[in-house]
């Protein structure tokens, strides 16, 4: 039968319209995953700010059931963690400077004298000792020419100026979500059926407590670090040690990156004195994050959290590995939310099982034997 057919009249615009259906299906569905690729960046920020929104929501709710009304407990709360970064940025901010300026100053002096002892360890080892330059002539020859460095700072300063406003952007939504938290509540239940609302709602509290319990946990760990940072810089004799202490302290808030930040002004006031004493430092804040951030900190957070350590670093890893550094801040109040829902709209449902320990134990069992 050939096209000119009644049937294949019919057949050939069943086709086409399937054709088209396809097509715009495919174009849909390609621009609906170009959108959501490009709105990631956005959707990280939002979730950071509804983590902070919630865990300064804290404070205020407390004030709020003390009597006072949420606009003024609201302010008294933002008030207090403003005030407090601008008294650390004010001890900080002008020592650092005043070490760096110390440190571009003699910096030929510290540089010669660096030279000069690394030269004298390495007598033994003639090839290494070639290798070092023989004076500072030649080794500020090839460092960068001041107007390259310039160049590269005006080549940052449009980065550096998105940042700043991402930010300013982040604490002002941050700063609504905290006045006024009713309509985005109202918001997000409107997002699940009527008959998932009160889960909905109970998952929204459950991760709410896990989020504070992170905070719990930053502040109870920085106060961990921030005391042995303090008690090894004043017993190597480090200017400023409470000041540092304080910042080392303020670090655990920005997750893994916070407390190698805060390294940097010791790090740079000690070789100003002393580049052995600097490496040392450098050393010692090295062994304490790692230590604290693989083994300590997951073992608080599990007690303020209730989240597996495993289970919060397991989420670092993949967090970090998908989306970076911006990643790895939120992984552990993630871990929360997924912890929280998948309990309340998964586990919940689900009928007790009298046996789930004994398989367990059965499980592990096994595990021996096959050891």
């Amino acid at each position: 039968m050939d096209g000119s057919s009644p049937q294949g009249e019919g057949l050939w615009p069943w086709a086409e319209r399937l054709g088209t259906r396809l097509l715009m299906t495919g174009a849909g569905l390609l621009i609906l995953l170009w959108f959501g690729r490009a709105i990631l960046d956005a959707l990280l920020i939002l979730f950071l700010a509804a983590v902070l929104a919630i865990v300064l929501s804290a404070p205020v709710t407390l004030l709020k059931r003390k009597g006072m009304g949420r606009g003024l407990a609201s302010a008294v709360v933002l008030g207090t963690v403003l005030a407090v970064f601008a008294l650390l940025g004010w001890l900080v901010l002008p020592k650092v400077a005043s070490q760096v300026a110390s440190l571009v100053q003699d910096l030929p002096y510290r540089t010669d004298r660096l030279l000069r002892s690394l030269s004298d360890r390495l007598s033994d080892q003639p090839a290494l000792q070639e290798a070092l330059p023989s004076d500072l002539g030649h080794l500020f020859n090839v460092m960068p020419r001041l107007g390259t460095v310039l160049g590269g700072v005006g080549r940052m300063a449009a980065p550096v100026l998105t940042v700043v406003a991402t930010v300013l952007l982040l604490l002002a939504i941050v700063v609504y979500a905290v006045i006024r938290p009713h309509p985005l509540l109202r918001l997000y239940l409107s997002l699940f059926p009527v008959g998932r609302q009160d889960q909905a709602a109970r998952a929204f509290s459950r991760a709410s407590t896990m989020v504070v319990g992170w905070m719990r946990s930053n502040l109870l760990v920085g106060a961990i670090e921030a005391g042995a940072a303090g008690a090894f810089l004043a017993f190597m004799g480090v200017p400023g040690a409470v000041v540092w202490a304080a910042l080392t302290f303020f670090g655990e808030l920005v997750p893994k990156v916070g407390p190698y930040l805060a390294a940097i002004p010791p790090v740079l006031v000690a070789f100003a004195d002393d580049p052995a004493k600097a490496l040392w430092i450098a050393v010692f804040y090295l062994a304490m994050n790692e230590v604290m951030g693989d083994l300590v900190t997951p073992r608080i957070r599990a007690s303020t959290m209730n989240l597996h350590p495993a289970s919060t670093l397991a989420m670092v890893l993949v967090m970090g590995a998908a989306f970076g550094i911006p990643g790895a801040l939120i992984a552990t109040p993630m871990a929360a939310f997924v912890k929280a829902y998948f309990e309340e709209f998964h586990l919940a449902g689900r009928p007790v099982d009298s046996a789930e320990q004994e398989r367990v134990d059965a499980m592990l069992a096994r595990e021996a034997d096959a050891a």
